[in-house]
C-alpha cells in the first residue's frame, strides 16, 4: 500500500510505476511536482487502450484529455486530481508535444500503430520523445525552452523506449504480422507453428536490435546532458533492463517484468543521474 501522506499522482506511480516513482525522487524539490504529475499523466493515458472495449471510447476518452490539457491552467473539468496537480505545480505543457503524445497514444488504440516497419519505428519514436521531452520541460525551474542537449537525446533514447512500449501494448504475434511477409501468406501442413514461432523469434529480434542500437546511441548524449536534466531519462535504465531480459527470453513476453521494483533498479537510477552512464 502506498502511503498515505502522498500525492494522488505520487499514489498512482507507486502503484503502478515503481521504477518512475523511485525516478521521480531524485527530482530536487522545486521541480518534483511537475515531474510527478507529468508521469502521472502519461501513465493516465497510456492505460486508456486497457481500460476500453474498444477504439472508439479509447478515442473518446483521449478527446476529453485533449480539451482539459488545452484549457490549461484553467481546465474545465479541473477536479481531476492529476489536472489539479498539474495547475498547482505550474505544469509545463508544449502543446506541440502535447499534440503528440495524444495522436500516438491514439494510434496506439488499433491492433497496430502502423502497418509496416518504418512507420512502426517513427510511432515508436514520436511516442517516446514526446514522453521525455514533456519530463524534461518540467525540470527546468528556470528556462523557458528545453535544453538542445535533451532534444538531441530524446531521438535515439525515444525510439529505444518506445519500441519496449510497442511489445508491451502489441505483443509479439501482431508485430509478426507486421514484420514477416511469410507469416502474411499464411502456411500449410505440419510446418505451421514452427514457421510461425520463427516469425515472432523473428520480429522481437528486429525490436530488439533497432532498440539496442538507439541505446548505444543515446549514451554519449546522455553523458553530456546536465545533470538536473538526466531523471527525465530514467527510463532508458528499465529499457536496457527489459533488453536483457528479451534476449534470455526471445519472444516469451510474458515473462518480462515492466515493473517490478528492486534495490538494484534504484541504484542504476542514482548511477543514472550521478554518471550519465547506461
Amino acid at each position: 500500500m502506498p502511503p498515505k501522506s502522498l500525492s494522488a499522482s505520487a499514489q498512482q506511480l507507486y502503484s503502478g510505476a515503481r521504477g518512475a516513482f523511485l525516478a521521480a525522487q531524485l527530482v530536487g524539490d522545486v521541480c518534483r511536482p511537475g515531474f510527478i504529475a507529468m508521469l502521472a499523466l502519461q501513465l493516465e493515458l497510456a492505460n486508456i487502450r486497457h481500460q476500453v472495449t474498444e477504439p472508439l471510447l479509447g478515442q473518446i476518452r483521449l478527446s476529453w484529455w485533449r480539451e482539459q490539457l488545452s484549457a490549461m491552467p484553467s481546465p474545465a473539468a479541473g477536479q481531476h486530481p492529476i489536472l489539479q496537480e498539474l495547475v498547482a505545480a505550474r505544469a509545463k505543457l508544449p502543446p506541440a508535444l502535447l499534440d503528440h503524445l495524444l495522436t500516438a497514444q491514439a494510434e496506439a488504440l488499433d491492433y497496430l500503430p502502423a502497418s509496416n516497419w518504418p512507420g512502426l519505428q517513427d510511432w515508436a519514436q514520436r511516442i517516446g520523445r514526446a514522453q521525455l521531452l514533456l519530463l524534461a520541460a518540467q525540470l527546468n525551474s528556470a528556462a523557458a525552452d528545453i535544453p538542445a542537449a535533451a532534444q538531441d537525446l530524446a531521438q535515439p533514447a525515444g525510439l529505444a523506449i518506445g519500441l519496449l512500449q510497442l511489445l508491451q501494448q502489441c505483443g509479439a504475434a501482431n508485430l509478426a504480422d507486421a514484420l514477416c511477409a511469410n507469416h502474411q501468406g499464411g502456411h500449410q501442413g505440419g510446418h505451421q507453428d514452427n514457421t510461425h514461432q520463427h516469425d515472432l523469434s523473428a520480429a522481437v529480434a528486429t525490436v530488439r536490435t533497432t532498440a539496442e542500437q538507439a541505446l548505444q546511441q543515446a549514451a554519449p548524449l546522455l553523458r553530456a546532458l546536465p545533470r538536473d536534466q538526466r531523471p527525465a531519462f530514467f527510463g532508458l535504465i528499465a529499457t536496457k533492463r527489459l533488453l536483457r531480459q528479451l534476449a534470455s527470453h526471445g519472444d516469451q513476453l510474458n515473462r518480462l517484468d515492466y515493473h517490478r521494483p528492486d534495490p538494484w533498479r534504484a541504484w542504476r537510477l542514482y548511477r543514472l543521474v550521478s554518471f550519465g552512464r547506461l
